[in-house]
């Protein structure tokens, strides 16, 4: 799955210059659905189990609430990041990328009382001090 998912992405970034008069936003709702549908083709097949013995409706509704969230909450991290595309260049915003592991860390601390080794420390603040020199640089 994840080769897939990883696949179609690519796939995405290298059609973006072909399918220039379309706007990103529809893309990524394009994509989406064609990989939900994919992904919902897969998951049948390889778990028909689930689907038709009747485990899938055995789950609780708060199951079926935190699921539907997080899938909300995934694809309006793509199309905000999408739109971020659109307002500062793709070399600045891929850096701003790197940063996303510094806040899981954070997160997992505050959420989760994670404790971040020395290592994780250390690689989190020099991801932060590459990331703002090659930005500040690149400004100049």
């Amino acid at each position: 799955m994840a080769f897939l998912a990883a696949l179609g992405q690519s796939v995405y970034l290298v059609g973006r210059r072909k399918l220039i008069n379309f706007s990103s936003a529809q893309l990524l709702v394009i994509s989406t659905f064609v990989g939900v549908v994919t992904l919902g083709i897969l998951s049948f097949f390889f778990e028909k189990q689930f689907y038709v013995g009747g485990t899938m409706t055995q789950l609780s509704g708060t199951t079926w609430l935190a699921t539907v969230i997080f899938g909300v909450m995934n694809f309006s991290a793509w199309l905000l990041m999408s739109k971020g595309f659109q307002l500062v260049n793709a070399a600045t915003g891929g850096i701003i990328m790197l940063v996303e592991n510094v806040f899981a860390v954070i997160f997992g601390l505050v959420f989760f009382a994670e404790v971040p080794t020395i290592y994780t420390l250390l690689g989190g603040l020099l991801i932060l001090v590459a990331s703002s020199l090659v930005i500040l640089k690149g400004e100049n």
